[in-house]
């Protein structure tokens, strides 16, 4: 789930979400959903990355795994 710093810059984020991240659309013939962050959200996500991802490259993660690497599904369960 890639965020670009210009999504960042809206009130409202739109966020994709597929079956790698949503087993519960494995059973079901929906391929993906749309879900947002607004208000708070998107003010803390906007703080993060002023303080976390200052000079990153466009394709880092936001959030990594206590391993360091990606974050994925697992790791959030």
């Amino acid at each position: 789930m890639g965020m670009s710093k210009t999504k960042l810059t809206n009130d409202i984020i739109v966020l994709k979400v597929t079956w790698d991240i949503d087993i519960k659309l494995r059973g079901t013939k929906i391929p993906f959903y749309y879900t947002f962050i607004n208000g708070e959200g998107v003010t803390t996500l906007r703080e993060f990355c002023k303080l976390k991802h200052v000079n990153s490259k466009a394709d880092m993660s936001l959030f990594y795994a206590r391993g360091g690497g990606r974050l994925t599904q697992s790791n959030i369960w």
